[in-house]
């Protein structure tokens, strides 16, 4: 197998993972981080004008979203990078991880609101 295709195939395994990760949270809370990460996804777009890259917005909000457990600092530290990244890569496959959760929520009979179509400015 190529290994372009291992990495195809890893990347696939991994968003498949992180999507059944999330069908695991109580639908009230699947829909606020499926906003979350749309918000974070759309400042993330727009990194060339407000600085704000995916390493960025996970930076700041995954702090936010998920805490860590750790009582001794470097432990700490640790699982602060380990949020990032996992903030990182749900901001970074939004596009396939927003449909998951929100179509999960759709059967779930929770409205799944896109924040981005009821921007003001849009819809003018």
């Amino acid at each position: 197998v190529p290994e372009d295709e291992k990495d195809s195939a890893a990347h696939k395994v991994a968003v498949d993972g992180m999507v059944a990760v999330l069908l695991g949270i109580q639908p009230g809370f699947r829909q606020l981080l499926l906003a979350l990460l749309e918000l974070g996804a759309a400042v993330a777009e727009n990194c060339d004008v407000n600085h704000m890259t995916v390493s960025n917005v996970a930076t700041v909000l995954g702090p936010n979203l998920m805490r860590s457990t750790a009582s001794d600092p470097g432990a700490m530290i640790q699982e602060a990078l380990a949020i990032n990244r996992a903030t990182h890569f749900m901001i970074q496959h939004f596009a396939v991880l927003g449909p998951a959760l929100s179509s999960s929520l759709a059967r779930e009979g929770a409205p799944a609101k896109s924040f981005r179509h009821a921007h003001p400015e849009e819809s003018a």
